[in-house]
């Protein structure tokens, strides 16, 4: 009897561990639909002479954004005939206490991508860039900027401000509570698998068939309806008017 208890244990937590694993592997899978605004910067080609003896370098500097809001990028082009001995780039970020610094040699013509991860944390995230460049024992420095945005009118629709002061600061909020339990990593992905959900229900309340979700009245001081998925537990708040969401979470 003892043995066929633990058979039947060591079974269900092997369900419940393939849906886990299943449920992480689809959230960072999501289909990113609704996306953030981005800033750029590019900063125009100039002339670094480093030295007379050699060719001038142009350096452009290039800084952008993740639209997916996984980080940012920046670009430093050589348009030398010879490589740069030594390029430090640094980025400070919204929301992080501690910078990240990359150190590379330039090639010539092909330039380097230094590549940051920065997950979205913020609504509102800027990534301020400092880049030091070291050739022929001379020494110049740059400097760039980008950022990326979840605008009001770029949440209309989507996210209800609830008691919040904006879309963007419920929504910064509820990822923050709610990131963990969808295994999400930054704002894009959250906001993402929120609609890709709220998208499901829309669809059943249109065929009649909300047997799949168990269904309740909010309890706040505006009109909404929570529905929590009965097989992995995800759920969602939706204004009864305009079906934006007040939250996501599992």
């Amino acid at each position: 009897m003892f043995r066929k208890l633990s058979q039947l244990f060591l079974v269900m937590l092997l369900v419940m561990s393939t849906s886990m694993s299943s449920f992480a592997a689809d959230a960072n899978q999501v289909k990113l639909t609704y996306l953030p605004t981005t800033y750029s910067s590019t900063d125009q080609v100039e002339d670094q002479g480093f030295s007379f003896m050699r060719s001038f370098n142009l350096v452009p500097i290039r800084v952008t954004a993740n639209s997916d809001g996984t980080g940012c990028n920046v670009y430093v082009g050589n348009g030398g005939v010879d490589g740069l001995d030594s390029v430090t780039v640094t980025v400070k970020a919204s929301g992080y206490s501690t910078p990240k610094t990359e150190k590379h040699y330039v090639p010539a013509i092909l330039g380097k991508n230094f590549k940051f991860d920065f997950p979205m944390i913020e609504a509102e995230t800027s990534y301020d860039v400092t880049i030091t460049i070291y050739d022929a024992g001379q020494v110049k420095y740059r400097e760039g900027s980008a950022s990326i945005v979840f605008t009001e009118s770029g949440l209309s629709g989507l996210w209800h401000k609830g008691t919040f002061s904006s879309r963007a600061a419920s929504l910064e909020s509820h990822f923050g509570k709610h990131k963990d339990e969808v295994n999400s990593k930054n704002l894009v992905n959250y906001l993402n698998q929120a609609m890709g959900y709220r998208s499901e229900i829309l669809r059943d309340i249109s065929n009649g068939d909300l047997s799949k979700y168990r269904v309740s009245t909010g309890t706040g001081s505006i009109p909404s309806k929570k529905y929590k998925s009965l097989s992995d537990g995800r759920f969602i708040i939706l204004n009864n008017s305009t079906e934006e969401a007040f939250t996501f979470g599992r």
